[in-house]
Formats: C-alpha cells, sequence, structure tokens
C-alpha cells in the first residue's frame, strides 16, 4: 500500500453501500473531498464522496473528470484520479450520488478541484512523522525537529464545547505516534528533522500508568491537567509578532505549526495554523487526519512551500465543508476566505 493509499485511508472515511435501506426524510446532501488538492505533473491524488444518506440506506455514486483519467480505488465512495500527461491547470472530478430505490430515491452532486502545477516545492525527499508530547511547565521543546506543532487551548472550555475538546484530544491521541517511544525505541532511525512534533502543555508530567490507561482517562487527564495559561501566553506571542496573521485575533481553539518552537526566543516562523472553534465534533478527525497527512509531507519550509501548504490545506478543508452549511464558519482556516 502506499503512502498516497495509507494518507488517503487517514484523511477520510469511506462510504459504504448497503442493499436494502429507510425512505430519505431530507434532501441528500454530498461532500467531496480529496487528499492531494495540489499535485505535480505525474502524482495522484484520491477523491472520496461522502454523503448524509441515512443508514441502511442503498448508495451508488458515479464518477467524471473534465480531463484526466479516473480508476477505482478502495471502496465505492472513493476513487483514484490522475491529470493528463503535460497539463497543468485546476481539474474538477465530480460524483453523482443516488441514495435510496433505484426508480425513486433523493439524488445529490457534488466535486472536488485539484490543481495540477509543474513543480509543487515540497522541499527534500524525506517525508515527516508526526508525533506527539506532553509537555509540563518545567519542560522545553527540544531542539531540531524538523517542525513543531502546538493544540492550543486559550481558555477552559464551556460545558457547549467540552466535546469539541475532547475530540481534538481524542484525535490527537489516536492519529499521532507518542515521540518519548518512538525516541526510546529506535534514537538511530528516528532523528529530530525526521518529526513534526506536536506538543501539548499540561499542569504537571504525566503519571507513569498514563499510556495504560483507557483512551477516554487519558482524554479527560490532559483536560483537567491543561496548562491553559502556557498556551494562551504562546498565543498572545503568535498575535503580538511583527506582520502577524490577523486571523490569529478570533478562535479559541487552535493547531499551530511553525519552524522553530514557540517556546524559544527567535522567530517561531514561517509556521501555518487551523482555527477549529467552529468546526462540528462530527468533523474534527477528518480536520486533524488532513492536517496531520499535509505536514508529513516533505518540504523545505521556505516562504514559497508555506504559501503552497496553506493552499493544500486552505483548499481540502474548504472541500471538506462544501454542502455542509453548519461547517460554512470554519473557513476562515489560514486566514482563507469562504
Amino acid at each position: 500500500m502506499t503512502r498516497l493509499r495509507r494518507a488517503a485511508g487517514l484523511v477520510l472515511g469511506l462510504l459504504a453501500a448497503v442493499v436494502v435501506g429507510p425512505a430519505l426524510a431530507a434532501p441528500l446532501r454530498a461532500v467531496c473531498m480529496t487528499d492531494r488538492p495540489l499535485l505535480a505533473a505525474g502524482e495522484r491524488a484520491v477523491i472520496i464522496a461522502v454523503t448524509d444518506a441515512p443508514a441502511g440506506a442503498e448508495v451508488q455514486i458515479s464518477w467524471s473528470a473534465d480531463g484526466g483519467a479516473l480508476v477505482p480505488a478502495g471502496g465505492p465512495g472513493e476513487t483514484r484520479w490522475s491529470p493528463p500527461a503535460q497539463s497543468h491547470g485546476v481539474f474538477v472530478i465530480r460524483a453523482h450520488v443516488h441514495a435510496g430505490a433505484a426508480e425513486a430515491g433523493e439524488t445529490a452532486d457534488c466535486s472536488a478541484q485539484i490543481a495540477v502545477i509543474e513543480t509543487p516545492n515540497r522541499g527534500g525527499g524525506e517525508t515527516l512523522i508526526s508525533t506527539r508530547a506532553l509537555l509540563p511547565p518545567a519542560a522545553h521543546e527540544a531542539p531540531d525537529y524538523g517542525l513543531y506543532s502546538y493544540v492550543l487551548f486559550a481558555a477552559p472550555p464551556t460545558d457547549q464545547e467540552t466535546d469539541l475538546f475532547d475530540a481534538i484530544l481524542k484525535s490527537y491521541l489516536t492519529l499521532l505516534r507518542s515521540q518519548d517511544r518512538l525516541e526510546r525505541c529506535c534514537p538511530e532511525a528516528f532523528p529530530h528533522p525526521r518529526l513534526n512534533v506536536t506538543y501539548v502543555p499540561v499542569q504537571q508530567a504525566p503519571p507513569g500508568d498514563f499510556h495504560q490507561r483507557e483512551l477516554n482517562d487519558q482524554v479527560a487527564w490532559i483536560r483537567n491537567h491543561y496548562d491553559y495559561d502556557r498556551a494562551f501566553a504562546w498565543l498572545t506571542r503568535l498575535r503580538d509578532l511583527p506582520d502577524a496573521d490577523p486571523s490569529l485575533r478570533d478562535g479559541a481553539v487552535w493547531i499551530v505549526s511553525c519552524q522553530r518552537p514557540l517556546g524559544g526566543k527567535e522567530d517561531p516562523r514561517p509556521g501555518f495554523q487551523q482555527d477549529l472553534s467552529a468546526v462540528p465534533v462530527r468533523f474534527i478527525e477528518r480536520r486533524m487526519r488532513i492536517f496531520a497527512s499535509q505536514t508529513m509531507q516533505p518540504r523545505d519550509y521556505n516562504p514559497h512551500s508555506v504559501a503552497l501548504l496553506q493552499l493544500d490545506l486552505r483548499i481540502g478543508i474548504a472541500q471538506a465543508a462544501e454542502g455542509l452549511e453548519a461547517v460554512s464558519a470554519a473557513i476562515k482556516t489560514l486566514g482563507g476566505a469562504e
């Protein structure tokens, strides 16, 4: 299985079709998403169609594109697209979705846009490995990582925000490998420049049995011991930098990535960020998977490649929200417009 296939499997869930289902109670909606909204000639992308058809509904999907080749990928809601040879530009891949009985039911359409350019500047050939680490007050970020990322909550959650915080922390714990375990196991195989470490600040070191606890217990421990003051201080530092991204003024729940540590004295930029404050809980895992997938791609993080990464994320996340009104408020990610 290729890295592209693994990334697609991580980024998006598959749409499963079953034989017999209930009548649809509301107009059908569909969303098309891609793991690679920015390609070089010769690369391929996976596109997945997701629908809100009720469980048990019979679903059929047909694909088309205004150029290039489409072949089946891993399931009924998934296709793989290759751009035309020697062609650059923006291509549209479309899905027509039918849910319900053959002679009745509902239909919906969605599309994904993929930009094909001559040479995306992704830097060197090594893929970064996304890891995670809890950071107690006495600890500081280790030097020389390939990328520094942070899950930042500006204030304790309200009753309405607890589910959002928990969903983010569950994705953090399940999608990313433990940095400490990798470095203790095989330090020569995982030198710091190969790692994108994602920090969560906590008020004290985790208990010795933390990794043996159930996932919900781990999430509760982090939420109850999260260092909101340190996170707010880091956000304030980013907001106060010269020519800071104005989008950082809003939002209380962020994932940010920087070339240098936020706890250091140097300007941490170049960097990029996602505002998760307005994202519905059911979309958090997909958003986290998109972020992890895109930030592990090899890049040299000069200003041009950072701009391309922001484009990757902005397009991919906008497509994830297309057609779903509840997500429209979250498309301000990375300073982008709806």
